[in-house]
């Protein structure tokens, strides 16, 4: 099974709900996004979730505002030479 995410827009295409949802296909997904869409619905959008991916991206950005951070913090207490 796969995970997928399920975005239901209103009829001005604002988002009115979200869900994940374990699946077997993109088809069964679409499936349950059409079963399951609140009656204020007019679409939904189906995509399917990449944990690893948007957690990889995630940790490299925090490891460099954390690499960041300590350069400025060695720089303000002098361990840093100025070039």
């Amino acid at each position: 099974m796969t995970s997928y995410k399920i975005l239901f827009y209103g009829k001005k295409g604002q988002i009115i709900g979200r869900r994940v949802v374990a699946c077997d296909g993109h088809w069964e997904a679409c499936q349950w996004g059409w079963q399951h869409m609140p009656a204020k619905g007019d679409d939904f959008h189906v995509e399917e979730l990449t944990f690893t991916d948007e957690r990889e991206d995630r940790d490299r950005k925090d490891d460099e505002i954390v690499q960041e951070a300590f350069h400025v913090l060695r720089k303000r207490a002098g361990m840093v030479k100025a070039s």
